[in-house]
């Protein structure tokens, strides 16, 4: 009989144990679990390089970790610089504070482009577990995924395998297909909503129901990272606004399609308190240069010329371009 009660209790303190060693591993970057990304990114690095290039060092999610977007665009203009991609899909700040350091380290980079997301960055920051934001299961797994990030790193790695299966989505057929996407229906029975939580991009665009502290929290860790460059490394922390502040179209859409959008949201206009709390307290900081594109995206944005996904959030091909050639300037005069 006490058999049958050690033996399940043996197998529960080694999983403990895996999970810790796992856990301690990741959070300390001893091994680089996202090592393949980065090769997959960076496939003509050399260490050679950096002694021979002024050095531009991308951290951020999958924004950035694109390897068609605007990175690659931006290799394309600077060809006389090495531009190491070390951005990590459905990521956010509490990642590239672990892996930036050693990116840092490893490439002493000239600029560092530091690219925030921001719904998905407050996100990464805290899932939590409110059930009026989450049903009772996301509940369970947001706070695991608060709790134990390498659990985020298994959930991260699901969604980007089940993105990338699913290749007939509006994402992949756009802007090339825009016309015929625009005149689709969505409804809320469409199954197409883009927060991963309820109310988190208006949430974390207005700074309401906690996400004002998770803003404080990001920032902290933000200024960490940066005490990490060296002192004549310029930092240009690029905000890429969400769809929603761009046009007023991509609300329609997104409320539309089953999002949470409130009256209060869906009227607001003016800098959103996420940007605004941003430029308040970078101000002061000389080293760091706020990069906006909104207003490039927005005077692009046009019916015919969409610069986001349909009924998504993420840039396509034509946003990349744009905010490549906005960052270009930057870079030119960052010397």
């Amino acid at each position: 009989m006490s058999h049958l009660i050690t033996k399940p209790l043996k197998i529960f303190i080694l999983l403990i144990a895996v999970l810790t060693l796992t856990e301690v591993a990741y959070r300390n970057n001893l091994v680089n679990f996202h090592s393949g990304t980065f090769e997959d990114l960076n496939p003509g690095e050399k260490p050679g390089d950096t002694a021979e290039k002024p050095v531009v060092l991308v951290l951020g999610d999958e924004v950035s970790a694109s390897g068609s977007g605007y990175v690659e665009a931006l290799r394309g203009k600077f060809p006389d610089h090495l531009i190491i991609n070390g951005a990590i899909p459905y990521s956010g700040p509490v990642e590239a504070s672990w892996t930036g350091e050693k990116l840092i380290k490893k490439y002493n980079p000239d600029i560092l482009i530091y690219q925030v997301n921001p719904a998905n960055d407050l996100y990464n920051i805290r899932k939590g577990n409110d059930l009026d934001e989450a049903g009772f299961f996301s509940a369970i797994t947001d706070y695991l995924s608060d709790e134990i990030k390498t659990f985020d790193y298994i959930s991260g790695t699901f969604n980007s395998v089940f993105d990338n299966m699913s290749g007939a989505k509006l994402a992949k057929i756009e802007p090339d297909c825009l016309p015929v996407a625009q005149q689709l229906e969505f409804s809320t029975k469409s199954g197409t909503t883009v927060e991963p939580q309820k109310g988190l991009i208006e949430y974390s665009s207005l700074l309401k129901s906690g996400r004002d502290q998770d803003m404080e929290e990001m920032l902290q860790i933000l200024d960490d990272l940066f005490c990490k460059v060296k002192k004549d490394c310029r930092v240009l922390l690029t905000v890429v606004p969400h769809s929603t502040w761009v046009n007023g179209w991509y609300r329609e859409q997104m409320l539309r399609s089953g999002n949470h959008m409130s009256e209060e949201f869906m009227r607001f206009s003016g800098n959103m308190p996420f940007m605004q709390q941003i430029r308040n307290h970078i101000f002061a900081n000389s080293r760091v240069k706020i990069v906006d594109p909104a207003t490039s995206l927005k005077t692009s944005d046009r019916k015919e010329r969409r610069m986001y996904n349909v009924a998504s959030d993420q840039l396509n091909k034509r946003g990349h371009e744009v905010l490549a050639g906005f960052l270009s300037s930057y870079i030119r005069y960052s010397y």
